[in-house]
């Protein structure tokens, strides 16, 4: 059996797929198995899989059903050791597998490590940026981290045991905005994590990311985010941590709102923050700006720009 299980799934990202398979075949450490589960493409998905000629590529097809079903699919499947996921428009470099291999062998108390990750744009290739860029990561407060802050451990960059993630249930298929978040969290309640400070992963920013439809992540991320709140006991101050996280994400859409110049509706979303957090001070600012009209809102320094980079770790 191989060590590793790598997973790739893939809905209608036929472009993208052959760069990400051979950034896996490239790794430094090579054994592995690399299992793609396609979810119901249409756009001959599998004639690019089809290009390679390497015996530890699975290819799986079902109707689709969604990523996390896929995952799950690919999961139930899996002989290593150890798993990993891909997404299909992500490219991991060489010495991936290899650097979380050995601190996880080297450390059994360990169930999850991730990494810092490059961030590049799908046109030019150019380098946006680092995510833990000027900042060091705590991997002792990963719970806290992960409610409080950031989704700093994110579907590419992470080697998990894979009887953990089955321990913890896998992943939860009836949620659509936040599955890795949600899925981290529940590891997180009872296992350590580590963090690989070096980037290990390219993550590309294109249109057709989920990330990009502010609507769409509105809708579905709170309820990832009270599905935390609801079913696990947390102590106060990560619940506070969440309140505040949550709150957050009505006030984001609620200045998306009011830069689209939906004043009525903005002003019913920075209102629901306030409830979700009396104590969180933006949106009553924000609130009382939405008042004097859109420009007010863009003076406080919101724009679109700046909304998109915040949307990638909300």
């Amino acid at each position: 059996m191989p060590k590793v299980s790598v997973v790739i799934t893939t809905y209608n990202y036929r472009r993208f797929l052959a760069e990400a398979i051979q950034s896996v075949l490239e790794q430094t450490f090579t054994d592995f198995e690399l299992i793609i589960v396609d979810d119901g493409s249409t756009d001959n998905t599998r004639e690019a899989v089809d290009n390679f000629k390497d015996q530890r590529i699975k290819y799986i097809y079902q109707e689709h059903r969604g990523g996390n079903v896929a995952r799950n699919v690919g999961l139930s499947i899996s002989t290593g050791k150890y798993i990993a996921f891909l997404d299909a428009d992500d490219i991991w470099l060489p010495e991936k597998l290899e650097m979380q291999v050995s601190l996880l062998d080297s450390s059994p108390d360990v169930a999850l490590v991730c990494s810092d990750f490059y961030r590049f744009d799908d046109q030019s290739g150019t380098i946006l940026n680092r995510a833990w860029e000027n900042r060091q990561v705590d991997p002792k407060r990963a719970l806290n981290l992960l409610l409080s802050e950031s989704a700093f451990a994110v579907t590419s960059t992470v080697l998990i045991r894979t009887d953990v993630i089955t321990e913890v249930g896998g992943w939860d298929e009836s949620l659509n905005i936040g599955q890795d978040w949600e899925l981290f969290v529940r590891i997180a309640r009872n296992f350590a994590f580590e963090a690989i400070h070096t980037p290990l992963v390219k993550k590309r920013q294109h249109d057709a990311r989920l990330s990009s439809d502010w609507e769409f992540r509105y809708l579905n991320f709170p309820i990832t985010l009270n599905k935390v709140i609801n079913t696990y006991p947390l102590s106060t101050a990560d619940r506070r941590a969440i309140k505040r996280r949550l709150a957050s994400v009505h006030h984001t859409y609620a200045t998306y709102l009011a830069l689209d110049n939906r004043i009525t509706l903005s002003r019913k979303q920075f209102i629901t923050s306030i409830k979700v957090d009396p104590r969180y001070i933006k949106p009553y600012i924000y609130l009382l700006a939405s008042f004097l009209g859109r420009s007010t809102i863009v003076i406080l320094g919101s724009c679109r720009r700046r909304l998109e980079r915040y949307a990638t770790w909300i």
